[in-house]
């Protein structure tokens, strides 16, 4: 059994999105699946889709870190951004790795220096090379993460106000997790959709390569996928969520 997870609170955008990315989680695993959503309503979401109500309101993209919380499911999860699209097979991605957390790599933040000069000697040493798109990891572990930020959230809602929960994270497990392009060197079939389908510059794409067979495509910043609805695409990958029952 998987628990595949997703965030979206504070309105971020329809539960439509939400129970899209469900369906086709469910379609491309081929084992039992569960299925979780951190979120403040209810409206639209699929009532298959267990709402996690009671949880850490952090605010914005802080809410994620609720999946390093107690309110968590218990056991393997998988979770997923919802601007991150499966479409391919993801049981290699989660039965291949039996670590305590795995990510995709960051190709924006990997080496950056962002706090160099900063007065606090442990931010100097952030591992920005985590990316949180994509995880695979045990409920109860990494509790830490969460930990770290409670115990001064001002503070680190303003020292991480330009880069947010994701390097957060990075700094708050300095540097004790897995990278899915690292584990997996071939085969991964993660795609940036800037950087890898549009050829757009990376700023520190590290050694991803082109996947052979996609399997999740992360649309980072804009263009989001359900704005690209009428592109080929987005067409193919709502032809595939369209009647999954989960």
């Amino acid at each position: 059994m998987i628990n595949v997870v997703t965030v979206n609170t504070g309105g971020y955008v329809s539960h439509h999105v939400t129970n899209v990315i469900h369906q086709l989680a469910k379609r491309f695993i081929s084992g039992d699946t569960a299925h979780y959503c951190f979120t403040d309503s209810l409206y639209n979401l699929n009532p298959a889709i267990t709402a996690i109500t009671e949880y850490h309101k952090l605010g914005g993209w802080w809410d994620k870190l609720n999946l390093f919380s107690e309110h968590m499911p218990k056991g393997r999860y998988l979770y997923l951004d919802l601007d991150c699209l499966p479409v391919g097979d993801l049981d290699p991605l989660i039965e291949s790795y039996k670590g305590k957390l795995l990510g995709d790599e960051d190709p924006i933040h990997y080496g950056e220096q962002f706090f160099a000069n900063h007065a606090n000697d442990d931010y100097k040493k952030i591992d920005c090379s985590l990316g949180t798109a994509f995880l695979v990891g045990d409920s109860g572990k990494n509790k830490g993460v969460l930990a770290k930020f409670l115990k001064d959230p001002e503070q680190y809602r303003r020292d991480f106000k330009k880069h947010g929960d994701q390097v957060f994270t990075s700094y708050a497990l300095n540097g004790k997790f897995d990278l899915l392009e690292r584990v997996m060197p071939t085969g991964h079939g993660f795609y940036s959709y800037k950087f890898d389908l549009l050829k757009q510059p990376a700023p520190n794409l590290i050694g991803r390569g082109m996947p052979a067979t996609p399997r999740l495509i992360n649309f980072h910043g804009d263009p989001k996928w359900w704005a690209l609805k009428h592109t080929q695409l987005v067409k193919d990958a709502m032809a595939q969520a369209e009647g999954v029952e989960l």
